[in-house]
């Protein structure tokens, strides 16, 4: 009956995690089913204790695991009744919390999709309860994959609850179990160094002992077993089973990681078999890792990177620097220490192995490291790696200079205790992928599509601020990289459309380890500060390794966004004391548009007679005050584009601008190739129309291929803005004339029925010529009156033609006089559009 207990246990809290995901999905009904499955086992629970202490005197419950129970059943009703008020699955779980649930879900290769949840706090990692009789647990996934010279050397996957009798989980001999657990080891049957160097690196700390230890429950031998690792922002849960891959000559060398002092010492197995059936591809054929991330992995201490080549040059000053910032953190506790090689030359070093993990065990005021190698032995493992070094030099464990260190390691992993800041708060959010190719402008990404924060310091001292960036995965075996930085500007925590020219508080820098960036900022008292985060996807298309996706298949795989986690550990004592919320708009009123430049709209600058042509929008601000406040961003995506944004008073028609009025010139910038962007602010009065005028410096296009941008306007009170027309009319007719050295052209037309039209004359300019004679054009009625309609006496030479505009004409005949001021040739369109049929005579 107890083991029916603990299945019950099991089922109702795994149903009560799978209702948070669907809920979280937006699947309401099934999250409500889920939810109340949940319930209905936890009440079988308490049932069962109450039928065990009724039938047998000897039983004794254990009344921590009913307290539990009992509150997680209490907690299960009260979710199910919030779950039968909500009615769009947007109320019970905040979306912070939504992002963190979806990111439970991990794709493996060939396998359905894995459930990892979140946990939020010690008691929900407390009240986790797994089923220690579960012997059939995962037995279809219980053997990770080999690789053919582990396969060559197993002996057989057993149950360690069954064949280890006497496994060693706590002893009162302290000092000897601690010894037992540093030398944990790597041998010539794994490849894991960054792991074991990680556990080495841990554990050299008799503190740090229980931390580890409490990463794998329950503290028995179980065939069942829960293991929490951190990774997509949390510390999340990993079910695993007991069976693990027994070699042929154990009392030497293990598949799975092992102390040679203590075979007795198992749980480190179990974490580590919980770590590679999720970062591993379910295999112990190991792919690589290194030692920085796979500690935040274990116990959540979160990395920061060193690259130690920038320190390869004698600079006293900086060697000085990170030395101070790692001698007293190390002796504190404050932050754990490892190191790695990159690719060593065979005459760099023969001490050290290529691309290879060392654990730091101990500093001393001379400013030397001691430092281990995680394999147990030096020659029968580089055997095993086909390493060419002379291994009998090989470095084992040695006390090394901080010179040596510097000239011959890549980099420094420095893991900090969350512990050392008293606050802690969390931020889920998602952002679009961008791709990066070439390396270069990685900054100069649009800003107002980046996730950006209002940071504020709300006490009256400064405080000390740490943001870690955590991107989550979704398939831990497609491993693309993607990079990230975050750039923090004074402001008062308002978006950001382009940081040019502002005052940056630390301008970041994009960090090439995958999935991690840590900032570190002082805020003065009641400081204000803007977050912006930047993610790009480094597609490298030259490759062409057989196993290489093309830019586009990669994209397809990435899809269009990835979460992340944005951790900010701060000095501040009181959680009130430091305001994280997502930035907003300078100003309250604000409109994104979309548009194009096409091939009838891309009329390049003002000295070209399709200027007009361009995209134009008439603006009006509805407010009573005198003044507003406007900021105005153009982004495209090319940056070589050289764009303009010019402002005009507008006389408030609905029609575009017929020629370029420079006393109605309200802003004028120059054209710029400023990163693919231009910001403009002004000052709009009351009860005034502007028109915004957005051009290209060339006119056409490049390849036939449209130019997208987007304009942002953002102003202190409402407004209005649309586009206006580029059409003359519905129904649309031109002429081609030609002078032929005359200086009238007249042209017949007739209207079926009353119509409102506009005329405009354009002249084409003769080759190698900028000559333009100055005309003009009038309409006459068709009859035996024929009356004058429209009275132009003045000749005008604009370059972007003459218009008749707003013409009312009934039904009839109509003649369009053209006269230019003296004989000439050359040639013009005249261009018409009505409500209604035009007929050409």
């Amino acid at each position: 009956m107890e083991k029916e207990l603990y299945r019950y246990i099991d089922e109702a809290q795994r149903n009560a995690e799978h209702s948070k995901i669907k809920y979280s999905l937006g699947n309401l009904l099934k999250a409500r089913l889920l939810s109340l499955s949940s319930i209905n086992s936890f009440s079988q629970v308490l049932f069962l204790i109450k039928q065990l202490e009724n039938s047998s005197n000897n039983y004794r419950h254990d009344k921590k695991l009913v307290e539990i129970v009992k509150e997680l059943c209490n907690a299960a009703i009260e979710y199910h009744s919030n779950l039968t008020k909500d009615q769009n699955c947007k109320k019970l779980i905040c979306l912070n919390d939504k992002i963190a649930w979806l990111s439970s879900i991990i794709k493996q290769d060939n396998l359905p999709p894995s459930i990892y949840p979140p946990v939020f706090d010690d008691f929900n990692k407390n009240s986790i309860i797994v089923n220690p009789y579960d012997s059939q647990f995962d037995l279809e996934n219980s053997h990770l994959k080999l690789s053919k010279f582990q396969s060559n050397h197993l002996l057989s996957w057993s149950h360690s609850k069954i064949l280890i009798k006497n496994q060693v989980w706590s002893t009162k001999d302290k000092n000897n179990y601690h010894r037992d657990l540093l030398h944990l080891y790597q041998n010539r049957l794994n490849s894991n160094c960054s792991l074991v160097s990680s556990f080495l690196s841990i554990l050299n700390k008799t503190e740090n002992i229980n931390l580890l230890l409490n990463q794998v429950q329950p503290h028995h031998p179980s065939f069942k077993y829960s293991v929490f690792l951190y990774f997509n922002g949390y510390q999340r849960l990993i079910l695993t089973d007991d069976v693990l891959p027994f070699s042929t000559d154990a009392e030497k060398c293990n598949i799975f990681i092992n102390s040679s002092h203590n075979h007795d010492i198992i749980w480190p197995a179990l974490i580590e078999k919980g770590y590679l059936k999720l970062f591993n591809n379910n295999s112990y054929d190991f792919v690589g890792s290194n030692a920085g991330i796979d500690i935040y992995r274990l116990i959540g201490w979160f990395p920061q990177f060193i690259n130690l080549k920038q320190y390869q040059s004698i600079n006293i000053k900086n060697m000085d620097k990170l030395w101070n910032l790692i001698y007293e953190n190390f002796k504190k506790n404050n932050c754990v220490l490892s190191v790695g090689t990159g690719k060593i030359i065979s005459n760099q070093s023969e001490y050290l192995i290529s691309n290879h993990d060392y654990s730091i065990l101990n500093l001393n005021l001379d400013r030397k490291f001691l430092i281990k190698n995680p394999w147990l032995n030096t020659t029968t493992a580089a055997t095993a790696t086909n390493c060419n070094n002379n291994s009998s030099k090989l470095i084992n464990k040695q006390w090394i200079n901080f010179d040596y260190l510097l000239r011959n390691f890549d980099t420094l992993y420095i893991n900090w205790n969350p512990k050392i800041f008293p606050t802690k708060k969390i931020v889920n959010f998602i952002s679009l992928v961008n791709y990066n190719n070439n390396n270069n402008n990685k900054n100069n990404d649009f800003n107002y599509l980046k996730p950006q924060f209002k940071i504020e310091n709300n006490s009256n001292k400064p405080i000390i601020l740490w943001i870690f960036i955590e991107r989550h995965y979704k398939n831990f075996n497609f491993n693309f990289n993607i990079i990230i930085n975050n750039r923090i500007i004074k402001s008062n925590g308002e978006r950001i459309l382009s940081d040019y020219q502002r005052n940056l508080l630390n301008e970041g820098n994009f960090e090439s380890y995958n999935n991690f960036h840590l900032v570190k900022i002082n805020l003065k008292a009641f400081e204000v500060c803007t977050s912006i985060v930047s993610s790009l996807c480094e597609c490298d298309t030259n490759n062409n390794e057989e196993n290489h996706w093309d830019l586009e298949t990669q994209k397809k795989r990435i899809k269009s966004s990835i979460s992340f986690s944005m951790v900010f550990y701060s000095s501040v004592l009181k959680q009130e004391e430091l305001k994280i919320e997502k930035a907003s708009y300078k100003y309250k009123f604000f409109k994104e548009i979309e548009g194009n430049w096409n091939s009838d709209n891309c009329g390049g600058n003002s000295l070209n007679a399709t200027y007009i042509n361009n995209p134009q929008y008439e603006f009006k601000v509805m407010s009573e005050k005198n003044e507003s406040k406007v900021d105005i961003g153009l982004f495209i995506e090319n940056k070589n584009i050289l764009i303009n944004l010019q402002i005009f008073w507008s006389e408030g028609n609905n029609k575009k601008i017929e020629k370029f009025n420079y006393k109605k010139l309200v802003f004028n910038e120059k054209y710029k190739s400023n990163g693919n962007f231009l910001i403009e602010n002004f000052v709009a009065e009351k009860n005034k129309k502007y028109l915004f005028l957005l051009s290209t410096y060339d006119k056409g296009l490049s390849n036939n291929k449209n130019i997208n941008y987007k304009l942002i306007i953002n102003c202190e009170n409402d407004f209005k803005i649309k586009e206006l027309n580029n059409e003359l009319g519905l129904f649309l007719r031109e002429i081609k004339f030609s002078w032929n050295k005359s200086i009238k052209i007249e042209f017949n037309f007739e209207i079926l029925r009353d119509s409102k039209v506009n005329i405009h004359i354009v002249l084409l300019l003769i080759l190698n010529s900028i000559y333009r004679p100055k005309i003009r054009a009038n309409i006459f009625s068709n009859n035996d009156d024929c009356i004058q309609l429209t009275k132009n006496k003045e000749f005008d030479d604009s370059l972007y033609g003459i218009f008749l505009n707003e013409l009312v004409l009934k039904r009839g005949k109509y003649i369009i006089l053209l006269e230019r001021f003296e004989l000439g040739e050359g040639e013009g369109i005249i261009k018409m559009g009505s409500s209604n049929q035009i007929i050409l005579e």
